[in-house]
């Protein structure tokens, strides 16, 4: 039974019972998402049948964005073990596949795990450049005192898997940040409870997450 079938970008999607049916009109946007689910990955949806390069069908997996969770706190750790065991199974010498479009709706909550899902923008980078991206969606979301408390949890935990290094942080964010406002705008999307001060608060408190560190 097919429940619904939607665009995004170029990409139509078909939602059936189970799986989900991904076509592209873009044998890049293919690839991208292929070579990531033939790996396999505990943390991303089961690769079930595909055809170079039109389309794939993959697990079909009903969660929550991970942010709709509450308490955060208690999935903060399994967020952080999830991303550093997905960018380490994407290592390519000193670089790492990462997500790149890691807003919450990719990133679910279902059956006790962290699932992540739409890999059609994806590309090798360091993984600054993902955790930064991911982290301003805090920014837009969270007073001042609880996304410290969520972000000093995130990085603890997260760097048992990978060191995150202080200046290609600071670099990485600038860029996250250019990223994060042009599609806030281009979707026409405003920031979440907070006001532009008190998000540009936040962001300079990631932009500083570092100076005190022995970070490398």
């Amino acid at each position: 039974m097919i429940n619904r079938i939607s665009r995004i970008s170029t990409t139509s999607i078909e939602l059936r019972d189970k799986s989900v049916i991904k076509y592209f009109s873009s044998a890049d946007s293919y690839w991208k998402e292929f070579k990531v689910y033939e790996k396999g990955l505990p943390m991303v949806p089961k690769l079930i049948s595909s055809e170079e390069p039109k389309w794939i069908e993959i697990e079909y997996v009903e969660g929550k964005p991970y942010l709709n969770v509450q308490p955060q706190t208690e999935i903060i750790d399994l967020l952080a073990d999830t991303l550093g065991n997905f960018h380490k199974a994407m290592r390519t010498d000193n670089l790492y596949l990462c997500h790149w479009d890691n807003q919450p709706s990719n990133i679910l909550y279902s059956r006790n795990q962290i699932w992540l899902i739409d890999f059609s923008e994806s590309r090798t980078s360091v993984v600054e450049d993902d955790i930064t991206h991911l982290l301003l969606f805090w920014c837009a979301e969270f007073s001042s005192d609880k996304l410290r408390n969520l972000v000093d949890k995130f990085i603890s935990r997260y760097q048992i898997h990978i060191p995150l290094n202080a200046k290609i942080w600071k670099e990485a964010l600038t860029r996250s940040l250019i990223r994060f406002n042009q599609r806030r705008s281009s979707f026409g999307h405003s920031l979440h409870h907070l006001e532009e001060e008190q998000f540009n608060l936040n962001v300079n408190y990631l932009s500083n997450l570092f100076n005190s560190s022995s970070s490398n």
